[in-house]
């Protein structure tokens, strides 16, 4: 509370200091600082607008300049054409640069990585170079604009004024940007970011989510190419070359990403830092440069941050697996598997290291896909769906390793398997946090094992033990039909992995669950049948007590059909 106190007078008083740069600057005679700082609160919004993907939603974005030339040339072209009616162009600037995002993220969001990256900085070259084609809008050279027209009152040849409509505009974005990253919507992108396997397996479709934050932070983008034209009464294909949108995203380290004054305290920190060397030296590059570098290595927050109901058994399987195939090169991970798990029956799968037990949990709940055979799911062939549109059917897994939003609270990380569950997030004002729907039924399955006290602890400060049973809290938060559990005991000590075994069996009946299980009393004590899985083969269904006294199954434990394959 002190914190969020603290940083409320911030807030005030950098806004307050703001608002007195004009009349004090006039006073001393030095009228360029409005113009400098109206520039600096310009790529303070640009700034922002990439955090918004960079900082929250982990999407490296190397084109992010396109917009402020797109918002700029807006401007620029449509003046050129004696347009000249403000809210027309800034209509324009904002509707141009979203369509421009929705094609770029329509297709660098289908990669990851570093072809996420060069496709980014791809398009904004393109558009660079289609800059410099257009002559009759001067190319290389340039455009000369004139200042947008408003009401008569908003005289933009007026610095005052036109310092006050970008301060306005700064903490319009700032607001936005608040409101966005604490919605149901901002908690699916920062989620995202965390960790998208996850999100993925408890029902988000994670594309169309990642891809209206981009068309959102290109269009707010456009706005501060709108406002940029306005106050340099030029416009230039530079506003789109790759360096520029190099110094956004520098501006976005230096100050933080993923907070929401980082952005703006970097913008300032670099454009005054700036100007304050290339007064000294032509050659401020050479000493920018290595203070940059030095200044990125800070922690990247260094400016601040913000039940299911039960089901009777029945006599038709759950799931059914037939004829399941995967290979990888030469290596047959799942060879020709079949098997079915009963309404409200735990079917456990053992086997040794490398028998493919994980490799049929990821085919079965949609993370990879088998190269042949069906996968049926409550009746219904699910080979062809996605592993978010699995999930929505009934299907929710924990991992081998845990798979928890590390940076979330134990309750944000259940109440977001609430979310998803409850249908689409695009809810973008009300703050997901105070959102009774969320964390009440959270805070019931918290309770259910024994977390609740823990709530508020972020995830990463949990113990092992303690995540895992996050990962089932966070599974049954979903109101599955099926649990997918791969190694729910791995890693703990006995007295954590009596608890998770006493829990799971009091599930028992209430879900149907496949259990994948190296912890022999877990499987024993839990499992209706088991099936033993060795290279990728099915070598026995059975009871219990049937595979405990298999031959075939204690050969294999026992090395013996190690010895045979060698």
């Amino acid at each position: 509370m002190e914190l969020t106190r603290l940083k409320g007078w911030l807030l005030a008083i950098g806004f307050v200091v703001l608002v007195a740069v004009p009349p004090l600057v006039t006073a001393m005679d030095e009228t360029f600082y409005i113009t400098l700082i109206s520039r600096v609160m310009i790529f303070a919004i640009a700034a922002l607008s990439l955090d918004l993907i960079l900082g929250f939603g982990g999407m490296i974005s190397f084109g992010h300049a396109a917009y402020l030339g797109l918002g700029s040339y807006a401007v620029g072209i449509l003046a050129f054409h004696e347009i000249t009616n403000g809210w027309l162009q800034l209509f324009v600037a904002i509707g141009g640069s979203a369509v421009v995002a929705f094609i770029i993220g329509a297709i660098c969001l289908r990669t990851s990585g570093i072809y996420f990256i060069m496709i980014t900085l791809a398009m904004t070259q393109l558009l660079f170079y289609i800059g410099i084609s257009l002559e009759t809008y001067g190319g290389d050279d340039g455009l000369p604009t004139d200042r947008s027209e408003f009401a008569a009152f908003i005289d933009l040849g007026n610095e005052w004024i036109l310092f006050y409509l970008i301060l306005g505009f700064l903490v319009l974005c700032m607001y936005i940007s608040w409101r966005l990253i604490n919605s149901r919507f901002g908690m699916v992108i920062r989620g995202c970011h965390e960790n998208e396997a996850r999100m993925q397996a408890i029902g988000f479709p994670t594309y169309r989510y990642k891809l209206l934050a981009f068309v959102i932070s290109g269009s707010m983008c456009g706005i501060a190419g709108f406002l940029l034209a306005n106050l340099t009464e030029f416009v230039t294909p530079e506003f789109m070359h790759w360096f520029r949108s190099g110094e956004i995203m520098i501006m976005v380290l230096v100050g933080g990403m993923g907070t929401l004054f980082g952005p703006v305290v970097g913008a300032f920190a670099f454009l005054m830092f700036e100007e304050v060397i290339s007064g000294f030296t032509e050659n401020w590059p050479v000493i920018f440069g290595p203070l940059l570098s030095c200044s990125s290595c800070l922690p990247s927050r260094a400016f601040g941050a913000c039940f299911p109901n039960r089901r009777p058994v029945m006599a038709d399987p759950i799931l059914k697996v037939e004829d399941l195939m995967k290979s990888f090169g030469g290596v047959v991970a799942t060879e020709r598997f079949f098997f079915d798990i009963q309404q409200g029956e735990i079917h456990a799968i053992i086997g040794p290291n490398g028998a493919g037990k994980t490799t049929l949990v990821a085919q079965i709940s949609g993370m990879l896909k088998p190269d042949s055979g069906r996968i049926l799911f409550d009746g219904q062939d699910i080979a062809g769906l996605s592993a978010a549109e699995r999930s929505h059917l009934g299907l929710a897994r924990s991992f081998q390793i845990t798979s928890v939003f590390r940076h979330f609270s134990a309750l944000q990380n259940v109440a977001l398997s609430i979310q998803a569950r409850q249908g689409h997030s695009f809810r973008f004002w009300k703050p997901a946090a105070r959102d009774s729907s969320l964390t009440e039924p959270a805070m019931k399955i918290l309770s259910d094992l024994g977390l609740a006290d823990r709530a508020n602890v972020l995830a990463d400060n949990l113990s092992h033990g303690e995540k895992r049973q996050l990962e089932i809290a966070m599974a049954l938060a979903t109101d599955p039909k099926l649990l997918l559990l791969d190694e729910p005991t791995a890693g703990m000590g006995a007295e954590d992995s009596a608890r998770i075994r006493e829990f799971l069996g009091s599930l028992k009946g209430k879900y149907s669950m496949l259990l994948i299980e190296h912890d022999m009393d877990t499987v024993f004590s839990l499992a209706d049948r088991v099936t033993v899985l060795v290279y990728g083969r099915g070598i026995a269904t059975g009871t219990p007590e049937e595979v405990r006294g298999n031959a075939e199954v204690r050969a294999a434990y026992l090395g013996e059909d190690d010895a045979a394959h060698a």
